[in-house]
């Protein structure tokens, strides 16, 4: 794939996310609201709230929703400018997650939710053995293609090597990921038990899923790479390149309306349930853990930043 053609590929998914977010823009615009009057972002509030501070919180909130999409918007628009991903524009893309990541953060030092104190332990913790979440044979697979790629590309196209070093970041940090997803306990409440149960597993099938598509659409990619600047006889055709692109991009579009569906499903499937941290037992409150998570996530994301901002001489 020339650097045109990535350029334009960059384009068409960002041009996709403008599309999906603003035609789901309404579903996303009173979320506050998807556990009832009672909850502002999963928040338990007194009642009357929405009439007196909640409605300055849900400006405030609606403000960092509009941010975020106009984050996007100005995104794909200096895409079309012609500035360069890796050099410039993956850091409005960073901004664009601010928004909505600290937003709920902020809501909940704010407002100070006191979880409701249960008398009985309801509270059963559990999670998952690795080989019930993480099916090594495709872990295995996944490690195996990545060693192949690296040597194709060592061998037919080495200068490519700095975008294969931060896709393989992006497609390796995804086990660790699993693996504390796995481990995870769901903390349970005292009622609607059986509910709540089915949801926490939904849930972490469901992202799951997700990273796997993740990590193959990553080696996908450098497998894209290698084919058509290692061994470019195979692509002879004058159709074959346009078919190889546009076949990769209805593939990820198609991905990704199935990830948004199926997190539209386990969304709705909470929607009845307390959120998880409204109910408080002997020790105090509980809440969904994981274990190293937090670590993890801004190890791989600073780590993923890390290597663009190294590697900008070569890309």
């Amino acid at each position: 794939m020339t650097s045109e053609q990535l350029h334009l590929v960059v384009i068409l998914i960002q041009a996709f996310f403008v599309i999906l977010y603003g035609s789901t823009y309404w579903r996303w615009w009173n979320r506050p609201l998807e556990h009832g009057p009672g909850y502002f972002l999963g928040i338990e509030v007194p009642a009357g709230f929405y009439e007196g501070p909640g409605r300055t919180w849900m400006r405030r909130y609606r403000i960092a929703l509009l941010a975020f999409y106009l984050s996007l918007v100005v995104f794909l628009g200096l895409l079309i400018a012609g500035a360069s991903f890796f050099h410039f524009v993956w850091f409005p893309l960073v901004l664009s997650v601010v928004p909505m990541s600290a937003f709920p953060l902020w809501a909940r030092r704010a407002l100070k939710p006191v979880p409701r104190v249960v008398t009985k332990l309801g509270v059963a913790f559990e999670s998952r053995p690795l080989r019930e979440c993480i099916a090594w044979r495709t872990e295995t697979a996944a490690a195996l293609a990545l060693v192949m790629l690296w040597a194709l590309l060592l061998w037919r196209t080495p200068y490519e090597w700095p975008g294969a070093v931060i896709l393989s970041w992006m497609a390796v940090g995804i086990l660790p990921i699993k693996i504390i997803l796995a481990r995870s306990p769901f903390p349970l409440p005292p009622e609607q038990v059986e509910e709540y149960h089915r949801w926490g597993e939904a849930s972490r099938a469901a992202f799951m899923r997700i990273a796997d598509i993740w990590r193959w659409t990553c080696v996908a990619i450098i497998a894209m790479g290698v084919i058509e600047r290692g061994f470019p006889a195979i692509l002879t055709p004058h159709w074959s390149r346009p078919l190889l692109m546009y076949g990769f991009l209805a593939a990820f579009f198609g991905q990704l309306i199935w990830m948004g569906r199926i997190g539209y499903r386990v969304n709705d499937m909470g929607r009845a349930l307390p959120p998880p941290g409204t109910w408080s037992g002997p020790s105090g409150p509980v809440k969904p853990s994981l274990p190293g998570g937090r670590i993890w996530f801004f190890s791989y994301l600073g780590g993923m930043v890390l290597l663009i901002v190294l590697l900008q001489p070569w890309l």
